[in-house]
């Protein structure tokens, strides 16, 4: 077992969907990025990674500035997360990530085209090392892993990962015992999800879990990453099915972050 330092827990901004809303879902006070914070805090977790729900290049300066405040003093780290491969886009979250003093931006392709990836990639590339950022390729439902893998190992640089989803990839069909041992490696940051498989009258629904409560495997999850000596980021994220009224939502979600949370301090143990 690793001597290291215990990982640290974060939160990704979608452990807060409903909280924060949605175009369909519309709460009467919508969490907005002080909140997001302010409920880390009280959840005892280390870092926030806002992602395309509180998308941080929409800030005017003097925000942006005012939240890495509001974080140090909070003893918060703040990580961003962005969608698509626009160079621009990517230039300006790098450019963040640096301000912000993390290791990796992470990443959701948004394209089912590997070479198209890898060309983007590599063209941003020599920005990930003028500012001392790397790229975080989150595993998703839009490109097989073994895809996302071949792009990582092609490029063959270390500001160049993988953000390890655990449960993104079933749309896929793709198995988290069979992708996450292969994928662990190469892993910088992991948005630990937990999920289940629900029989209906024809096929079956996918949907989430509080962590600890579904299907997901974390024992075989820690094994993995112990096994290829990574030492991601740690990043709890939800996919919460929403209840019969809006404070139903709400109040189910609330409950489920705190199951989930709890759930992975004691996960983080075995990490020691």
């Amino acid at each position: 077992m690793s001597t290291s330092a215990p990982l640290l827990l974060g939160l990704s901004s979608y452990i807060f969907r409903w909280a924060i809303g949605t175009p369909s879902f519309q709460p009467l006070q919508p969490l907005d990025a002080f909140g997001v914070l302010e409920r880390a805090q009280s959840l005892g977790v280390q870092s926030v990674q806002f992602c395309d729900n509180l998308p941080l290049h929409r800030l005017h300066r003097s925000e942006w500035q005012r939240l890495l405040g509001v974080a140090a003093e909070m003893g918060l780290g703040i990580g961003l997360g962005t969608t698509g491969l626009d160079r621009d886009r990517l230039q300006r979250y790098l450019e963040l990530g640096a301000e912000a003093g993390t290791r990796y931006v992470r990443l959701v392709p948004g394209t089912r085209d590997g070479s198209a990836l890898e060309a983007a990639i590599r063209q941003i590339l020599p920005d990930c090392h003028s500012l001392s950022v790397g790229i975080a390729l989150e595993t998703h439902a839009d490109i097989p892993t073994h895809q996302l893998a071949m792009v990582v190992q092609a490029i063959a640089d270390p500001m160049v990962r993988v953000c390890l989803d655990t449960a993104n990839s079933l749309g896929q069909l793709e198995l988290p015992s069979a992708f996450i041992p292969r994928l662990a490696p190469l892993t910088v940051q992991i948005h630990l999800k937990d999920y289940t498989v629900e029989p209906m009258e024809i096929g079956h629904h996918i949907t989430g879990r509080p962590l600890g409560e579904g299907k997901l495997d974390l024992t075989m999850v820690r094994e993995a990453l112990l096994a290829s000596g990574s030492r991601p980021e740690v990043l709890l994220e939800l996919w919460t099915d929403p209840a019969s009224t809006i404070e139903a939502t709400l109040a189910k979600e609330v409950d489920w972050i705190q199951l989930s949370v709890a759930k992975a301090k004691e996960w983080l143990q075995g990490f020691a």
